[in-house]
């Protein structure tokens, strides 16, 4: 198969790409939901969205037939929207209300105050996000974002693993032998209802490394295959195996046939029109700030508890064996806060 070169001058409309359109790795801005999130931060990631949606729908034009494309951009908007979410619920629980300087080694206030408005609005860079979560006292943070659609913007995955380097001071290219966690987290289509799959999405986490106050800093990747029969560079066998050995629920780690595909993916060697996208998430979380939060959490519950306790008292009298009083003291009787997620994934 000829390497395709994809149009990276104008989208469908005719309107020319430019540099402005997209966000580079940037990470998802704090600000993002709820009743402070500023409305021209939204409809700049609403915008990147629809354009990345807009760039799958001409770029993988070549190699997938227009379900498979549509999997595709729904699977880029999907995960959009959850990195979002994530990170901005890891900011909405932080331990610090404004950022504190003398939480982060050899930085002034001045440049932890900088550091933290960036990364409110989506704008830090690797460093500064890092930065910015320990100084708001965050659990976990995003650090960098980048999605690829076909080939298009896969010329920022080297200095964005540059820059995840030097925070972290160790090489952050992913390796194959790093991944853990392998699975399949969908297919373009029921695969009870039909042998034939036209993408697949899958799922992979590494450890990239471990920050001076106990931060390690994580790295997800997604990415979805292009699974039809007539793409070259994966055996129709090998994604018959897999077929079958996800229906029956065999773990992906122990499919040889699907770890090759990651290796390759992972190696770089499938060729172009196979990943039909990806998207690269580097994040830091942090088990002792973890453990401050949810203590914080499930003390601020108790008054709440107490509350609701004292108003059911202050109802007139129900009968003990009444529906609303058996499901009120299950209630509370199971109440647990969640922890916080471990990652902004």
């Amino acid at each position: 198969m000829e390497k395709y070169k994809h149009n990276s001058t104008q989208f469908p409309s005719g309107r020319p790409y430019s540099a402005d359109d997209f966000d580079g790795y940037q990470a998802a801005p704090l600000l993002i939901a709820g009743g402070r999130a500023p409305k021209s931060v939204v409809q700049r990631q609403e915008r990147l969205s629809q354009q990345l949606v807009e760039v799958a729908r001409y770029e993988l034009e070549p190699y997938a037939k227009d379900p498979v494309v549509e999997f595709v951009t729904r699977s880029i908007a999907t995960r959009m929207q959850q990195r979002e979410g994530a990170n901005w619920s890891q900011f909405n629980v932080r331990l610090n209300t404004a950022p504190r300087w003398f939480n982060v080694p050899n930085a002034n206030p001045v440049e932890v105050a900088i550091a933290a408005y960036k990364a409110l609005f989506g704008n830090g860079t690797v460093r500064e996000n890092d930065i910015a979560r320990r100084g708001f006292g965050m659990a976990s943070a995003e650090y960098a974002n980048l999605t690829i659609v076909g080939e298009f913007r896969k010329e920022l995955e080297v200095p964005m693993w540059d820059e995840i380097g030097a925070l972290t001071g160790k090489d952050a290219t992913p390796h194959y032998d790093q991944m853990r966690g392998l699975q399949i987290i969908g297919f373009d289509r029921d695969i009870k209802q039909s042998k034939h799959i036209g993408a697949m999405r899958i799922s992979m986490k590494r450890t990239i490394g471990e920050l001076d106050d106990g931060t390690l800093v994580k790295g997800r990747t997604t990415a979805i295959l292009n699974t039809r029969p007539s793409v070259e560079g994966i055996e129709q066998s090998d994604i018959n195996t897999i077929r079958e050995a996800y229906i029956d629920k065999v773990p992906m780690n122990e499919v040889p046939e699907f770890q090759r595909i990651v290796r390759w993916m992972i190696d770089d060697s499938l060729n172009p029109g196979v990943v039909l996208a990806r998207n690269e998430t580097t994040y830091g979380f942090n088990e002792e700030v973890e453990n401050q939060v949810t203590a914080r959490l499930h003390k601020r519950a108790l008054p709440a508890m107490k509350a609701l306790i004292q108003s059911h008292a202050m109802l007139p009298p129900i009968p003990e064996n009444d529906e609303r009083i058996v499901r009120l003291r299950e209630m509370l009787e199971t109440m647990q806060l969640p922890a916080p997620s471990d990652s902004v994934e």
